[in-house]
């Protein structure tokens, strides 16, 4: 069964927002708290009893996605995308997105990409920031609202050298510092310092077993395993040399 329904949204007589299948002739906007004359009718992937408590549901139409991060987080995997989308289509959402006073997006471009083509509202909490003016700023704030998403190498990795970039951009060209990158970019990450040194060695040293790991994610070829066929391969070149001098 795919769950596709229209929600009429109105005061109860307890002077609370209420949703129904029903129309209510004397309704009230949730949006804007604006008596109007005709019913609001919205198509929403809220669902009662699944939908985590939100403060509004806003036309999709009307949210601006991050650039920052689209710069994070790249395209969405098509597999989880796909499951996503399947999943709200049938349960109903069940995490709302974060917005900005602004209506700039703050957590869940995913949710709202999977819900677009099914439906045209999506239940929102409001943020209680403001978007941060410094782009380094937003993205330690992009990243640590969106800790809950699955973990993926690539994805972190490029979250962590994207994140230096843009520090040392604000820093004058500056070198960023190990001490930044390991007690504020990886921990916002949720990769570990030493598996970014790992990473940041073998792109430097071994960019083909660097490139094994990121295009599979890790799966066929983990960061430590990489790091270890390197370090093998060092000690044998070593004794090949030596032996050769001999």
């Amino acid at each position: 069964m795919v769950l596709k329904k229209t929600l009429y949204i109105y005061n109860n007589n307890d002077g609370e927002v209420a949703y129904s299948g029903k129309e209510n002739p004397n309704t009230t906007s949730h949006n804007n708290n604006k008596t109007i004359g005709d019913s609001m009718k919205v198509n929403s992937p809220h669902q009662p009893g699944v939908t985590e408590k939100y403060d509004d549901i806003v036309a999709i139409s009307e949210l601006q996605f991050d650039d920052d991060n689209i710069k994070l987080y790249g395209k969405d995997n098509p597999d989880y995308f796909k499951t996503l989308q399947n999943d709200i289509k049938v349960r109903g959402l069940k995490n709302p997105v974060v917005v900005y006073p602004n209506k700039i997006v703050k957590s869940g471009h995913t949710r709202i990409r999977a819900c677009s083509e099914d439906f045209t509202h999506i239940p929102v909490i409001w943020s209680v920031t403001s978007k941060p003016t410094d782009a380094f700023e937003n993205m330690m704030s992009l990243m640590m609202e969106n800790q809950g998403r699955p973990l993926s190498i690539s994805r972190q990795y490029n979250q962590i050298t994207t994140s230096i970039e843009e520090w040392e951009k604000q820093n004058n060209n500056q070198t960023c510092a190990d001490s930044i990158i390991k007690d504020l970019i990886c921990p916002a990450s949720q990769m570990s310092w030493n598996m970014f040194q790992q990473m940041r060695t073998l792109e430097a040293e071994r960019h083909d077993l660097f490139k094994r790991v990121m295009d599979s994610d890790g799966e066929a070829l983990s960061p430590g395993k990489a790091y270890q066929f390197m370090k093998d391969d060092k000690v044998n070149t070593q004794t090949i040399n030596s032996s050769s001098s001999m």
